[in-house]
């Protein structure tokens, strides 16, 4: 007569089972991958899983993973047992901005001198964000932003009007 399944025990050397882990790669737009592998496999598989499953959404190499706020370091040979990861834990993929990508302009008040804001950008992000940035940080209803006399609207990008760091964008009271 066979054990009813549920009276089973297994030692984690003699079942396979015990020798598997499924883990769960999360990146900051919420996409969740699931991949099941060995409990000495080199973490380097899930990050290749991770890479060849999101191309060409995800280049490879343009970020971070993460285990509990402690980075995965490639190439050294890291394996889910030196963490000790249990199914359902999650690595964090985590993406490095690259400086040349990001600008600091300042939104500097025409009228009040002393006061400034600065806020980094991404230099494909619309003006609007730095703009509605200003208005909550300022706690003002409106205001006109000019930028070498020429007013701006929003649409615009850092990269469209070529802005670097430390550019001053003028505000006057709407």
């Amino acid at each position: 007569m066979s054990v009813p399944w549920e009276q089973r025990s297994f030692s984690e050397s003699k079942s396979p089972y015990g020798q598997l882990v499924t883990l769960v790669v999360k990146d900051e737009a919420g996409r969740r991958l699931t991949r099941t592998m060995r409990k000495t496999d080199n973490l380097q598989v899930l990050v290749d899983f991770y890479y060849n499953t999101m191309a060409p959404v995800v280049e490879r190499g343009s970020g971070v993973f993460e285990y509990r706020g402690t980075q995965i370091v490639f190439p050294r040979q890291q394996v889910p047992v030196e963490f000790d990861m249990k199914d359902g834990d999650v690595v964090d993929f985590v993406p490095v901005v690259k400086p040349h990508t990001l600008v600091t302009p300042v939104l500097k008040e025409r009228y009040e001198e002393s006061r400034s804001f600065a806020c980094t950008v991404r230099r494909t992000d619309q003006l609007k964000g730095l703009m509605s940035f200003y208005l909550r940080t300022a706690l003002k209803a409106g205001a006109v932003f000019e930028l070498d006399g020429g007013r701006l609207v929003g649409d615009e990008t850092p990269a469209d009007l070529q802005l670097e760091d430390g550019a001053i964008i003028h505000v006057s009271p709407a």
